[in-house]
């Protein structure tokens, strides 16, 4: 995670915030979802949480300093007092919704379900912002 955090670090300073946050996104994506259609054994579960590992600390590494550049000064603070309790309020709601989903439908399985409502989710928030998105 410090390696993985500094060198996102660096990279995003030197390419540009987007550059290393939809990548590590996406990373991130496919460590969790590889749970889901990858048969299970030691080894992918390790490799999984590698990668999505490697993805959650380049996407937050990276939009921190994305969001400041482009938070008015004033509301800076604010922007990052709300990042981080959608964070917290992710992990928070994200176990629980897996501890329920693991027992009524199996462990692996919630996985996927957790990584559909996170993708849907990103769908909807990016939606309105895709123009941004892409022209910045």
């Amino acid at each position: 995670s410090i390696v993985a955090n500094l060198s996102a670090g660096y990279l995003s300073d030197k390419y540009g915030r987007k550059v290393i946050v939809w990548p590590a996104i996406m990373m991130l994506g496919i460590g969790v979802g590889s749970l889901v259609f990858l048969p299970l054994s030691s080894n992918i579960v390790l490799i999984s949480s590698v990668l999505a590992g490697i993805g959650y600390a380049g996407a937050i590494s990276a939009s921190i300093p994305w969001l400041v550049e482009t938070i008015s000064k004033g509301l800076r603070t604010s922007a990052l007092a709300i990042q981080e309790n959608i964070i917290d309020l992710g992990c928070a709601a994200g176990s629980l919704i897996y501890g329920v989903l693991s027992g009524m439908i199996g462990w692996s399985f919630s996985y996927g379900v957790i990584g559909l409502i996170v993708f849907l989710f990103l769908i909807i928030i990016t939606k309105k912002d895709y123009e941004k998105i892409i022209s910045n």
